[in-house]
C-alpha cells in the first residue's frame, strides 16, 4: 500500500504542481482585474467630485447697456463715431478673469455689402483683467461711419415697412429693428471659458435735442453738426444668454474682431 502511494506521488507530482500553479495564476488574474476595476471606479468618482466642485462656484457676468449714442462729425472727412456704453457685473460666486467685451450689429431689414446680416465693430475689444465677486465695471464699444450708415439704413427701411404694414396689414406683427449683440468672454480660476451674450433691439435714432415719441420717424439724414441718441427696447424684452464655451470659439471671435 505504501509502495502504491509512493508510485502515485511520483507519477502525478508534476501534474498536481501544474494544476496548483494554474489555479494560482487564475486567482491572481481575477484579483488584479478586480483591483483595477475598483481603482477605475474610485478614479471616476474622484473626477465627478472634482467636476462638481468646479461647477459649484463659477463667475457669472451680467450686462446692462447704459447709453447708446452717435456723436457729431469731427475732422476734415466728416468722421463720426457711435458708442455703446454698458456696465458689466460679476453676479457669480467666483472671480472672472481675462474679460473681453466685444459687440456687433445684426441687420434685419437690409444686408451687409458681403451679403450677410452682421456688422462688426472697428475697434479692439474692451479688456478687463479681473472682476471680483460683486464688482461692477464700465465698458464701451465704438463704431465708425460705415457701421453707422448700415444702422441708419436698416432703421429707415424698417420704419417704412412698418408704415406700410399699418396701412395694409395692421394685424401683422411689427417688423423688427436692428439688434446690438454684446459678447462678454471670461474665464474662471480653472481656465474654463464662459460667454455672456446680450441681445437688445435698436428701435430708432433720435435727435438728442428733441424729445420724441416711440413712433417718431428716423431723420431723413444724419446732420454733421448734431449728435443723436439710440433708443433701445426695454431691458425686459431683451435677451441675456450665459453659457460655457471653449477657447477656440473665443479665439475665433477675437481674431475676427482684429481682422475687421
Amino acid at each position: 500500500m505504501i509502495e502504491l502511494i509512493k508510485s502515485i506521488n511520483q507519477d502525478y507530482a508534476g501534474f498536481l504542481a501544474c494544476l496548483i500553479s494554474f489555479f494560482t495564476v487564475i486567482t491572481t488574474i481575477v484579483y488584479v482585474l478586480f483591483t483595477y476595476s475598483q481603482m477605475k471606479a474610485t478614479k471616476e468618482s474622484v473626477k465627478v467630485m472634482q467636476d462638481g466642485m468646479k461647477q459649484e462656484k463659477q463667475p457669472c457676468i451680467g450686462i446692462e447697456i447704459e447709453t447708446a449714442s452717435i456723436g457729431k462729425c469731427f475732422g476734415d472727412y466728416g468722421r463720426r463715431q457711435m458708442f455703446f456704453k454698458f456696465r458689466v457685473e460679476n453676479i457669480g460666486d467666483s472671480p472672472a478673469l481675462s474679460t473681453y467685451c466685444i459687440s456687433n450689429l445684426k441687420l434685419n431689414s437690409i444686408k451687409h455689402k458681403n451679403g450677410g446680416e452682421i456688422v462688426k465693430m472697428d475697434y479692439q475689444p474692451h479688456y478687463l483683467p479681473y472682476l471680483r465677486v460683486g464688482q461692477k465695471q464700465h465698458a464701451d464699444n465704438r463704431y465708425e461711419n460705415l457701421q453707422i450708415e448700415y444702422l441708419f439704413k436698416d432703421i429707415t427701411v424698417r420704419h417704412a415697412k412698418n408704415m406700410k404694414r399699418l396701412e395694409e396689414n395692421p394685424w401683422r406683427n411689427p417688423y423688427q429693428g436692428p439688434e446690438i449683440h454684446i459678447h462678454v468672454f471670461y474665464k474662471n480660476i480653472n481656465n474654463q471659458w464662459f460667454e455672456s451674450h446680450l441681445i437688445q433691439e435698436v428701435l430708432r435714432i433720435a435727435d438728442e435735442s428733441i424729445t420724441t415719441s416711440p413712433y417718431t420717424p428716423p431723420p431723413e439724414e444724419l446732420e454733421a453738426d448734431k449728435s443723436y441718441s439710440l433708443k433701445l427696447i426695454s431691458n425686459q424684452f431683451s435677451s441675456l444668454q450665459i453659457r460655457m464655451v471653449d477657447w477656440d470659439y473665443v479665439k475665433e471671435m477675437l481674431v475676427e474682431c482684429q481682422d475687421e
